[in-house]
Parts: C-alpha cells; sequence; structure tokens
C-alpha cells in the first residue's frame, strides 16, 4: 500500500538516517532516504505511525531500498491493524504538509554547552519525540528549548 510515513532508520553500523516509506505491507516496506542501505544489510526502521520494524535489505535503487520485514505473528498483527486504519483516514491526512506542520525546529543543548539544531515532530504527554543528526552517548543529559520551562532530558 502506497503509505507516506515518516521516520528514521539504523543501519547495521549504527547510523541514523530520516526517511520517507514508499510502499508499506506486513511483510516489507519500501523506504525513501538520502542513504541507501546495502542489500543484505539489517536495518532498523521507527515509524512514527507503526513503530519498530526490523528487516534485511531485498532490493535497492537510487535514493530507495525495500527490507523484508523479521518479525514475530503477533507483531504482524498488529502491523496489519495499524496499516488498515492509517489507510481507511483520509488521503488529506496522509500527505506531507500536515506532518510537517506539526514538525518544528528547537535547540538541544548538552551539559557541556553544544547547542545543535534538532526537529522536535512529537510533543505529547510531557514527552518529545526529536529528530537529530548527531549521536548522544546513553545517560546524557540535555535540554530543549521551547518548553516551559525548558525540559531537562536524560537521552
Amino acid at each position: 500500500m502506497g503509505l507516506q510515513l515518516r521516520g528514521r532508520f539504523m543501519l547495521s553500523d549504527g547510523g541514523e538516517f530520516r526517511c520517507q516509506t514508499i510502499d508499506v505491507s506486513v511483510t516489507g516496506i519500501a523506504i525513501q532516504a538520502h542513504v541507501v542501505a546495502n542489500l543484505g544489510e539489517r536495518v532498523i526502521a521507527y515509524l512514527d505511525e507503526l513503530g519498530r520494524i526490523e528487516g534485511v535489505v531485498v532490493r535497492r535503487g537510487d535514493g530507495w531500498f525495500a527490507i523484508n520485514a523479521q518479525t514475530s505473528q503477533n507483531r504482524i498483527n498488529r502491523i496489519a491493524q495499524k496499516i488498515e486504519a492509517l489507510s481507511s483516514e483520509s488521503i488529506e491526512a496522509l500527505t506531507v504538509a500536515p506532518i510537517a506542520a506539526r514538525i518544528r525546529a528547537a535547540t538541544l543543548r548538552t551539559d557541556f554547552g553544544q547547542d545543535f539544531a534538532v526537529q522536535v515532530t512529537d510533543e505529547t504527554g510531557g514527552s518529545a519525540k526529536v529528530l537529530a543528526d548527531i549521536k548522544l552517548l546513553p545517560g546524557a543529559h540535555v535540554t530543549i528549548d521551547g518548553f516551559e520551562p525548558p525540559s531537562a532530558v536524560t537521552v
């Protein structure tokens, strides 16, 4: 199904990159990104609406690759339900503009005083999802501007 979902993916070397799906099914996902995974490479995708999906790259082209999802039958059933719910939403809810409208720029500051430009993609329940082209060590303490008061977070 041609769902366009935003997210990020992690390669086997630990590199993380932003992406958007081209096609989604319970058995696989076609992903569009600036970095393309190698054939046979293990990839973990984190899609905003579907969650974490692991798989191995089975096809690739210029600016895209496809993974064969490797997950339990229970997880396949939950993914199928989510895909069904997403496909029954209006086309307007699945276009890029409404998704992009929820994204806002922010500054992430480490305890060492380093500032990084990031994008906040979701702010619900006192937490936030942040897209960043940086890697932080687990346990790093950061603050994110734009929250009242500024939010202190442990990665």
